[in-house]
This record gives structure tokens, C-alpha cells and sequence, in this order.
């Protein structure tokens, strides 16, 4: 549209790609389009519309609360699986064996493993069999006295046999008997045995070299220690085997009907 106010004054200058129409110029790389609308535009179904598209204000999600009562039975199931695994290490050793223990001889018994009642009996059938070694040292001995025949190598059984005694109840108050039921009292039967067995020996000793280079006799003063330290022994040892040898047979030792007189 032009306009009846509209001149053109010299001092303009006109060019050549300047012309006059009816209405506003248009460029050769302007062009119309019906529907002005680029590729990547597009109505997508998963569109939705916002609470302040529709009129309303925006509210934040509700939080949720934390589960405090699972959190508490976590730490509870935690804690009991650390307690059970505590319990399991103590009892075996961080590597699930037993230390090793210097053994006074090559074949004296070490500790058992604690929990294996079979391995303590048998811990307790290898000190039972030393003192039948213990035993017949002190046999030998009293053969000598019985032929009035007492050497020098006739004391050294006897100490030998003390010694042997003393051993085996430092051994016994080592070994862990706790897993046979009737264990505690085997321990403690045994051990009074083994200790008035030593009695009984120191006995035979003080008798011995009381006699000097005569041959002991029974009608000596010092005969009378022996005699109460034997009875005293043989009480104490037969009440032991009573007890042990229901024990070796449950759990299938080879020597389960030992006496008195053996040990």
C-alpha cells in the first residue's frame, strides 16, 4: 500500500535491486510456505501436560520414609552371622585346626581337638598305655627285691617308673576331655590314680635304699608306707577302669577291658 505522503527526495539515492511495489519487497530467497514447521517438530504421544500447564501449581513427589524396622532386622541377621562365625574360629582356630603342643616324648598324646570325643579318648588310652610301660619298670624292680638281688639298675627302674608317673599327670591336666559326657570324671578318677600310682613308687624307693646293701624285707619299718600307698593306688585305679572301660568300648578302642593291676 502507498501513501499519498510518500516522496522521493533527490538526496536518496536508489539502487539497483531496490523496487518500488505495492507492498513490502520480497527477496529471492523468501519464500512462503503454507505451514512453517521444521522436520525434528513433532507431536509425540508420550506428552503430557504438567500441573501448571493446566492451570494448577507444581507439588514436589512425597518422600517416602525410610524402612527403619528392616534396617534394625539387617543389622540384627548381621550380627548373629558375626557371633556364629566368632564362635566357630575361637573354638578351631583362626585355620580351623589345633596349635600343636611340644610332646614331652616322640609318642606322648598332644591335646585332642576340642569337640571330637573319640580323639580325647584316645588322648586318654595313650597315657593309660604309658603308664602300663611306667608299670613294668616298677615290676622289674620288685623282682630284683623278691631275689634279693638290688643293684643300682634296680633303683633306676623305680625312678624311672616315678618319673614316668609324674609325667603322664602333667599330660592329663593338658588334655581337653570336655566332649565325652562323662568326661570330667574320667579325668578326675585318672588322675587320682596315676598320683597314688607315684605314691606308691616313691614308696618302693624309700624302702629300697633304707635297706642300704641288705635285702629289703617286709618286716622292715619303711614296708609299711608301701603296703598303705599300694591299697591306696589299687582302690583308686580300680575305680577308674570301672568307669573307662564302658567309654572304650563306645567309641571303639582297641584295649576295652583294662585292670587295675595293668595300669
Amino acid at each position: 500500500m502507498s501513501y499519498r505522503d510518500e516522496r522521493s527526495y533527490p538526496d536518496e539515492p536508489t539502487y539497483p535491486d531496490q523496487r518500488s511495489y505495492s507492498g513490502e519487497p520480497t527477496y529471492p530467497d523468501q519464500r512462503a510456505y503454507p505451514d512453517q514447521r521444521y522436520p525434528d517438530q513433532r507431536s509425540y504421544p508420550d506428552e503430557r501436560s504438567y500441573p501448571e500447564e493446566r492451570g494448577g501449581y507444581w507439588q514436589p513427589p512425597p518422600r517416602r520414609s525410610f524402612p527403619i524396622g528392616k534396617l534394625f532386622l539387617t543389622i540384627v541377621i548381621l550380627a548373629g552371622i558375626g557371633l556364629v562365625v566368632y564362635y566357630i574360629l575361637d573354638r578351631t582356630g583362626t585355620n580351623g585346626t589345633a596349635a600343636p603342643t611340644n610332646a614331652v616324648e616322640s609318642h606322648s598324646p598332644s591335646p585332642s581337638a576340642i569337640g571330637d570325643p573319640r580323639a580325647q579318648a584316645i588322648a586318654i588310652d595313650a597315657l593309660l598305655d604309658e603308664s602300663v610301660a611306667g608299670r613294668a619298670r616298677l615290676s622289674s624292680a620288685i623282682n630284683d627285691i623278691n631275689a634279693c638281688d638290688v643293684t643300682s639298675a634296680t633303683r633306676a627302674d623305680i625312678q624311672a617308673a616315678i618319673d614316668s608317673r609324674a609325667n603322664s599327670i602333667t599330660r592329663l591336666d593338658a588334655l581337653e576331655v570336655g566332649a565325652i559326657p562323662e568326661g570330667a570324671a574320667l579325668k578326675a578318677d585318672l588322675r587320682a590314680a596315676l598320683s597314688a600310682s607315684h605314691a606308691a613308687d616313691v614308696a618302693y624307693l624309700a624302702w629300697v635304699q633304707a635297706a642300704g646293701t641288705n635285702c629289703p624285707r617286709t618286716t622292715d619299718a619303711t614296708f609299711a608306707a608301701v603296703t598303705a600307698a599300694n591299697a591306696q593306688a589299687t582302690q583308686a585305679k580300680t575305680a577308674f577302669v570301672a568307669k573307662w572301660n564302658p567309654v572304650a568300648t563306645r567309641y571303639g578302642l582297641p584295649k576295652t577291658n583294662r585292670s587295675a593291676n595293668e595300669i
